[in-house]
């Protein structure tokens, strides 16, 4: 083959080849262009979406670029499109100052558990929207006072899953956290009045009686005016005497509280007004006396039905001429005092068979408040058993959570001698003895079952325990409980089992 032949061939082969790229190239030229189509009408229906969108929205590319901003996010951000469209500056739509959005975060692709530098708890991956990140939270920079806004950022790819912006929805929520800090406001009110409707400093009760010395300590309190608070030992005479002090005036000053039954009459005399040195044997400097310590503020002489006649005369001059001499001494002390007074006692009674001074008696009661004993008040136990409950499992460092129903109606068919301090002293006696999370009758103190209904009666008391139907009407009466059985046999829980194999009685086991 000669040579110009072969040249020919290869002109021919290079044409074919050169024809073959052209037609790729036209290929790729007409993928391109339907690409670029693609991509233009992808743009033109995110453009449509953000703007027909009546929630405000924006758009940046992957230069933190803005390429949308609609009307929405104009009202809501108060700046115009013209503004930042092809800027950076989408933070002003929430800052006073540049600082990154949620869609900057999306675009830099920063992880989910760094999103608490940027939004603290408040910022989470998006629970609708894959890929995405929300988060709500206040912007005070916002508007006139600020505002609350429920934000969405998603990240915008390519056909290839790379990152080319993102797009952020801005939603105002103000009104709605308005609307739910006003119904928080209103439920602590709420709570607020029912807390203080059954309790009053540290008194507890919605009984209507103690409803009635709350309104009366309300009314006492800003005034200078003598109480004598009155009750039974451990009704709460103490803590109406604080309630008044705390609730005054002279709430920043002084309360000292002095038992007049628990010192001898020459040692009270001290005690309430002072001595000077070399007054009496063993007084070898001088003492301030209860009244001067509580100048300015509120002295409650506690049992002040205890006092002898003397110590009377002169606590009736305090009370009348503001003033009292040390022992010892003659130069008189002006003081300014508030007196309160407290007693278990019949001061008017008193009164009658001349053992208290009736000018006195009536110096002391130009107001009283006389404090219901517990089993006038059989509506407030739960709340009181509830309250000691609370206190023991603080002071004991336990977890106790309540008491059994027959627990409850023994308290509620018990006398309470003592009172609130009897129920308080019960209950912790019932905290050592009980090692689960329910206080049992077999955790109570023996006083108070000896005087309970049913369960405090033995069934010895009826004559000598042995017979089958003793056995069987216990166990009855106890639900199956052998411990409880035995104590209302008035016998051992040993003897219990001797007695339940001799006669042969079978009963479920006891009930935890």
């Amino acid at each position: 083959m000669s040579d110009e032949v072969k040249s020919k061939d290869l002109l021919l082969k290079e044409l074919a080849r050169l024809r073959e790229r052209n037609a790729e190239l036209e290929s790729l030229k007409d993928e391109r262009d339907r690409a670029l189509e693609a991509l233009r009408e992808s743009e033109d229906r995110l453009a449509q979406i953000v703007h027909a969108n009546s929630i405000a929205t924006f758009v940046i590319d992957s230069t933190h670029m803005i390429t949308h901003w609609n009307r929405a996010c104009e009202n809501l951000s108060g700046i115009s499109a013209e503004s930042v469209l092809g800027t950076n500056k989408q933070w002003q739509a929430f800052y006073s100052s540049p600082k990154p959005v949620m869609a900057d975060i999306m675009v830099d692709k920063v992880p989910e558990e760094e999103l608490t530098k940027y939004y603290g708890d408040k910022g989470k991956k998006s629970s609708v929207i894959e890929g995405a990140y929300e988060a709500e939270d206040f912007f005070p920079d916002l508007g006139e006072g600020g505002k609350w806004l429920f934000f969405t950022a998603s990240p915008l790819t390519d056909f290839e899953g790379t990152i080319t912006g993102a797009i952020e929805t801005l939603q105002d929520i103000t009104e709605r956290k308005l609307a739910e800090e006003a119904l928080r406001t209103e439920v602590a009110n709420l709570e607020r009045e029912l807390k203080e409707r059954y309790h009053f400093q540290s008194i507890l009760g919605k009984n209507r009686k103690m409803q009635e010395v709350y309104c009366l300590i309300e009314d006492l309190a800003d005034t200078d005016t003598t109480v004598l608070i009155t009750g039974e030992s451990g009704t709460g005479k103490e803590l109406v005497a604080r309630a008044l002090h705390y609730s005054g005036l002279r709430a920043s000053k002084r309360l000292v509280t002095l038992n007049c039954s628990a010192i001898s009459e020459n040692l009270l005399e001290s005690e309430l007004f002072g001595h000077v040195r070399g007054a009496f044997t063993g007084a070898i400097k001088d003492k301030v006396g209860r009244f001067q310590l509580a100048h300015g503020g509120t002295i409650l002489l506690d049992e002040i039905g205890d006092i002898s006649p003397r110590i009377q005369l002169r606590l009736l001059r305090v009370l009348q001429e503001k003033e009292f001499e040390r022992v010892g001494d003659s130069e008189p002390v002006k003081v300014d005092v508030r007196v309160l007074a407290a007693t278990n006692q019949n001061l008017l009674e008193k009164v009658r068979r001349g053992e208290f001074r009736e000018d006195l008696y009536y110096r002391l009661n130009v107001v009283e408040i006389s404090l219901p004993p517990l089993r006038e008040r059989l509506d407030d136990i739960p709340l009181l058993v509830n309250h000691f409950l609370d206190l023991c499992n603080r002071n004991l460092k336990k977890n106790i959570r309540g008491v059994t129903a027959e627990v409850l109606k023994i308290f509620m068919h018990y006398s309470w001698p003592g009172n609130i301090r009897e129920m308080e002293h019960a209950l912790e006696h019932a905290f050592i003895l009980c090692h689960g999370h329910t206080i049992t009758v077999d955790h109570l103190p023996p006083e108070i079952m000896k005087d309970s209904p049913g369960i405090g009666q033995t069934l010895s008391e009826k004559g000598p325990v042995g017979r089958s139907e003793d056995i069987l009407e216990a166990l009855n009466r106890t639900a199956g409980n052998k411990a409880k059985a035995a104590r209302l046999l008035g016998i051992s829980r040993t003897r219990l089992y001797q007695l339940l194999k001799k006669h042969q009685i079978s009963f479920p086991r006891d009930k935890v």
